[in-house]
């Protein structure tokens, strides 16, 4: 059995379980320690759980003291095991309950099952007779609480900035050392009687406010380090979208130059391709700007189009075409030499823009042929190429 000092109450606005709301002062604790300590009729037990009308007792409240704004009871004839419960938190909630003149009536520990100790005596409450109850938990016992939301945002400073940054913000040893002391803050021993142990708890509470102050401080700190490190992100990722989009555009334009550069290529090899074909009479000297202009629109629609493996695109079947074309006109037949050419008389106004800077050495059927192709072309509404190939079937 020990004696040992507990914090049961303290200051503030408090709800009863009977639903009545109280704010109590400092003076209203003096008035409570005073109106126990004056009186020798009763002595308040200290039990586990809700008291009952009958239940055993696991010690006395021999004195109450009212320090810092909390109210502490001294409590002899404490178990040895309800102590060393409380040490590993157990019971981690006080309630009291007070007579409506201010008497305490009982102590009550809440929490883990009540161990089973024998010759406990029965504590005797009467029936019928009104009281208040109050439940509490101490600074201390919520310091589990706090130190589990304090390694919530360890965690996500680890994962948002690196290790480096959590240990400079929040040690972790700093969040296991609340851990570590929480429960046995519950109880205060005495070490020179009943006032020693009432100082005692009056230097360890200003020693809990110093370290609640620190950790108020690091919580700032933390607050203040989260907020610059948010900014720098911001910051970052609009540089990153600078950066990117620059990128995509260099990317592009690339892209676009070699899509031009490609194309220019091909249509000025595909020219050269007429060209060879107009030597060989198979394409008209006159329609070959048509063709090629025609070679360019099927590349660009080519761009925007999706070909099977195997597929011949566009651009190829047109020059397959125009490969399988028959002779359109004889060597012989589109050019004359220049004394047949004199001979034919040929009027140079009957001649087409194109053929007008050579007008004197152009065969006048070639002229006629040219002529009877563009007349169709337009008559059915197709172009000189189609109208040419129908023109020399037929």
């Amino acid at each position: 059995m020990t004696g040992a000092w507990l914090e049961v109450f303290k200051t503030g606005t408090h709800t009863s379980g009977n639903g009545i709301t109280k704010t109590y002062t400092d003076a209203d604790l003096d008035n409570i320690a005073t109106r126990y300590n004056t009186q020798e009729s009763h002595d308040a037990p200290l039990v586990l759980g809700h008291p009952a009308t009958d239940a055993p007792a696991y010690g006395w409240a021999k004195e109450l003291k009212a320090a810092g704004g909390k109210l502490l009871a001294y409590v002899d004839q404490v178990s040895d095991d309800v102590v060393n419960a409380v040490k590993m938190g157990a019971y981690k909630k006080v309630s009291i309950a007070l007579y409506p003149d201010g008497l305490l009536r009982p102590i009550g520990l809440l929490g883990a099952t009540p161990p089973a100790i024998k010759g406990l005596t029965p504590v005797q409450f009467a029936e019928g007779v009104e009281f208040e109850e109050y439940i509490w938990a101490t600074d201390e016992t919520r310091m589990p609480t706090v130190a589990r939301v304090l390694s919530g945002i360890r965690d996500f400073f680890i994962e948002k900035f690196g290790l480096e940054v959590a240990d400079r913000v929040l040690d972790k040893d700093d969040i296991a050392g609340l851990q570590r002391a929480a429960p046995e803050n519950l109880i205060v021993k005495p070490s020179d009687g009943l006032s020693g142990g009432a100082n005692n708890f009056s230097e360890n509470q200003q020693e809990e406010e110093k370290q609640m102050d620190e950790l108020k401080a690091k919580i700032k700190a933390l607050e203040d380090a989260l907020a610059a490190q948010s900014a720098l992100f911001a910051e970052l990722q609009s540089g990153v979208k600078v950066l990117t989009d620059a990128a995509s555009a260099q990317a592009q334009a690339a892209a676009d130059a070699s899509k031009k550069s490609a194309a220019e290529v091909a249509q000025t090899a595909f020219a050269e391709f007429c060209e060879a074909l107009v030597r060989e009479g198979k394409v008209l000297a006159a329609e070959k700007d048509g063709i090629v202009e025609e070679y360019a629109d099927l590349l660009r629609a080519e761009e925007s189009m999706t070909f099977a493996e195997g597929d011949a695109r566009p651009s190829e079947k047109l020059k397959t075409r125009l490969t399988a074309r028959p002779i359109l006109v004889s060597q012989g037949r589109v050019f004359a030499d220049p004394d047949k050419a004199a001979q034919q008389k040929l009027d140079p106004k009957a001649v087409p823009v194109e053929f007008a800077e050579i007008a004197g050495r152009v065969d006048a059927t070639s002229v006629d042929i040219d002529q009877q192709i563009r007349e169709y072309a337009k008559a059915n509404n197709v172009d000189y190429e189609v109208a040419a190939e129908r023109f020399m079937k037929a």
